[in-house]
């Protein structure tokens, strides 16, 4: 009881001094101090809690949900995985089969015969290799064992040799035949890197091949790999090894890697898995396409512009956009109680959901759209919705359906145009991007897809294209594209109209070509002919029936999603995620605006006093009156805030003072009166100073410097040596953040 008092008493004693600083002690009225925590067991993982989400609220009514939708986020999430798969694993059939007959092709061996190498080219995450690696145990001539190695397998080339003799034994027979094979030969084979071991287990199974491949060759040690590809080499009459290399970047950067020796021994020959088109775009096709049945949630364009973001930045590839859709469905699935309602079968008679829909905002809009309405019937259905549960649920099922049929019609259009987009950038080069960049421009103008840039591009570009190019561009377009785009009946017209002018001309050349002795009036007549502007009407007014049929079909499918009713159900917002937040973290930012709005975080007396927010404080914050109420860091960093990169930490200090003695008084705690001696108010002001400097430079706001630029300007040499004798500090920068 007495360390207790006394812990007590100290702790006590040190809360006294609450100037800048605020300290909340939680003890537990469940349990004694003394109690000691008691220890978990570990359970199999089949207990409720471990398969369903956490309860975000104590309400009663709700917790019959959160096992039904994490449900159906798994059902969701599992579809859609298998659709992204789809997309990211769609190879060309061709270059599989080429690349199993040169694995398959028998060569004669030579005293000077290369290593058998295939270069498979990806993209930067290499997400094709998994795919090969499967075609390849499927097609290649059994029996054959293929193995996958990682750079984190191979630091030194004996953990390499190990490990390929270890992956191939356990490939074949599995982990048990390994350790019977390595008994076996102990005796005459010690060293368990020695490729004498794989030689005599392939001549006793009679492989075939020995496939070995190296995924995301950047990243293997170059000197490892150049040692690895000779000792391949040396063993290739008594060992039929085959390399795959796996490139996600390009070849040439490969072979700058490779000694010009190691290069000799390598009969390579490049295999491009390179996905093919846009594979960006089919990836947020795939995020918005429907379901025959299960759960349908949609990407709002607040949602598609931060994955926009996330696919700009240096090093973001295919899997991290995946990552992030993931934590988005779950998201929303978890966080969201209204997530329920996109099961149709689900059992919506509850009222605290009834309750979450009356708060939201598309159901407050609703019902003023009705009371707009200033008719008995819509004020009666209002009530209604207010009042009967039975009627809000039906109501929201049937404003569900209409809204899905209404958002997939537009996603339906954005995927045309970015289509018709394509098609006309193979013949201007001046609408060079891509389909994902054409969709997200185009979801951040839903409200009006008309008045989007890529329509006035487009505009400009089929109003200067001649009928043969128009329809030319025409014949690429997918069959679904013509038809969303009301097209088709445009197309064949134009089309008919041009082959009808076509056959006029040659019947009319005909006609010229009979006249045995044309005379010089006939010749004229003959120009006036070729020079008839009539084609060029025609052309004109196709291109403008062109423009004018597009631009009534985006007018027509303009739609704000946020006034769907009950869109917080079935698609995804920024407001109700917190999406960029949890990818795109920038804890500069809050420190910063922490130490110049110091008032927001502290709660003591100084700072709530000191705020007055009719007067403008330091760097136009308006938030305090006198600076001398801030924390020393706090007026530290305002300082820096006007000061160059690199600053001399004695004019920096001299600022300091003055800041303080501008105020009119002094920070408080220092014990220091106004009128107390200078020598001893200088002292504090510089402790005080230290201190705050320090807490900056532990922060990462600021680091040392010799100041050795500023030195060799003042003195015009450029031999000049860094001055030791004056202190420097310079200000940082983060990058990424």
């Amino acid at each position: 009881m007495e360390e207790i008092d006394g812990d007590e008493q100290y702790i006590n004693e040190s809360l006294k001094d609450t100037t800048h600083r605020a300290c909340y002690i939680f003890r537990s009225s469940h349990r004694e101090v003394k109690e000691r925590p008691r220890k978990k067991r570990k359970l199999n993982g089949d207990g409720d809690h471990c398969s369903s989400f956490l309860q975000l609220s104590s309400d009663a009514d709700l917790k019959g949900f959160i096992g039904q939708r994490q449900t159906q986020f798994h059902e969701f999430w599992q579809r859609k995985q298998s659709q992204f798969n789809e997309v990211t694993n769609d190879l060309n059939g061709d270059t599989l089969n080429q690349l199993t007959s040169f694995i398959n092709t028998r060569r004669s061996l030579k005293a000077d015969n290369r290593l058998k190498a295939a270069l498979l080219m990806s993209d930067v995450e290499g997400t094709n290799h998994d795919t090969v690696i499967q075609h390849l145990k499927q097609e290649v001539r059994h029996p054959s064992v293929v193995i996958t190695l990682q750079s984190r397998q191979c630091p030194n080339l004996q953990s390499s040799l190990k490990t390929i003799i270890k992956a191939a034994v356990i490939e074949h027979s599995g982990l048990n035949a390994y350790d019977e094979h390595l008994l076996k030969h102990k005796r005459l084979l010690p060293l368990n890197f020695d490729l004498e071991l794989l030689e005599r287990f392939t001549r006793e199974k009679s492989l075939e091949h020995v496939i070995v491949c190296l995924s995301e060759i950047e990243t293997f040690d170059g000197s490892t790999l150049n040692d690895l590809i000779a000792l391949l080499r040396t063993w290739q009459d008594r060992i039929p090894f085959v390399l795959l290399l796996g490139i996600t970047s390009t070849a040439k950067l490969f072979e700058y890697r490779l000694s010009k020796s190691c290069l000799k021994l390598l009969d390579a020959q490049a295999f491009d898995f390179l996905p093919s088109g846009d594979l960006l775009s089919s990836l947020l096709a795939c995020a918005q396409s429907t379901g025959d049945d299960g759960p349908q949630v949609f990407l709002g364009p607040s949602v598609v512009n931060h994955l926009h973001d996330i696919s700009q930045g240096q090093g973001k590839t295919i899997q991290a956009l995946r990552s992030a859709l993931g934590y988005l469905y779950m998201s929303h699935f978890f966080a969201n109680p209204l997530s329920v309602l996109v099961d149709r079968q689900a059992n919506l008679n509850n009222r605290s959901l009834a309750r979450g829909i009356r708060s939201t905002d598309s159901f407050r809009a609703y019902c003023e759209e009705l009371l707009e309405e200033q008719n008995q019937s819509s004020t009666e259905k209002v009530r209604r919705l207010l009042d009967d549960d039975n009627a809000l649920f039906d109501e929201v099922h049937e404003g569900i359906v209409e809204g899905r049929e209404a958002y997939v019609q537009v996603i339906r259009v954005i995927e045309a145009w970015s289509d018709l987009y394509h098609c006309l950038s193979r013949i201007d080069p001046k609408l060079q991007r891509t389909k994902f960049e054409v969709a997200v421009e185009l979801y951040q103008s839903m409200a009006d897809l008309a008045a989007s840039a890529s329509f006035y591009v487009v505009e400009a570009c089929i109003r200067n294209l001649s009928t043969p190019q128009l329809l030319a561009a025409c014949k690429a377009l997918q069959p679904t594209t013509c038809d969303v785009l009301a097209l088709s009946n445009l197309i064949r017209e134009v089309a008919t109209h041009d082959h009808n002018k076509t056959n006029g001309a040659a019947e009319q050349v005909n006609e010229n070509s009979k006249v045995s002795s044309p005379s010089a009036t006939s010749k004229k007549r003959v120009r006036t002919s070729k020079s008839n502007p009539t084609p060029r009407l025609t052309n004109e007014s196709s291109n403008t029936s062109f423009v004018e049929t597009l631009q009534q079909k985006l007018q027509a499918s303009s739609l704000d999603s946020s006034s769907l009713f009950i869109h917080e159900a079935y698609i995804m917002s920024s407001p109700a995620i917190r999406f960029k937040q949890s990818f795109e973290s920038n804890p500069r930012a809050a420190i910063e605006r922490a130490l110049l709005r110091p008032g927001d975080y502290l709660g003591c007396e100084c700072c709530t006093e000191g705020r007055d927010t009719n007067s403008e404080g330091v760097g136009g914050q308006g938030e305090y009156a006198q600076q001398g109420s801030q924390p020393p860091a706090s007026v530290l960093f305002t300082l820096l805030q006007e000061a160059p990169t690199v600053i001399n930490v004695r004019d920096l200090s001299d600022a300091f003072q003055s800041r303080l003695n501008s105020s009119g008084c002094m920070l408080a705690g220092n014990g220091v009166e106004d009128d107390a001696d200078s020598e001893a108010r200088t002292k504090s002001v510089i402790t005080q100073f230290y201190q705050a400097l320090a807490e900056l430079r532990m922060i990462g706001l600021v680091k040392s410097s010799t100041g050795t630029h500023i030195k060799k300007r003042a003195v015009g040499g450029k031999n000049a040596r860094p001055t030791q004798d004056i202190d420097f500090i310079a200000k940082t920068n983060w990058a990424g953040l």
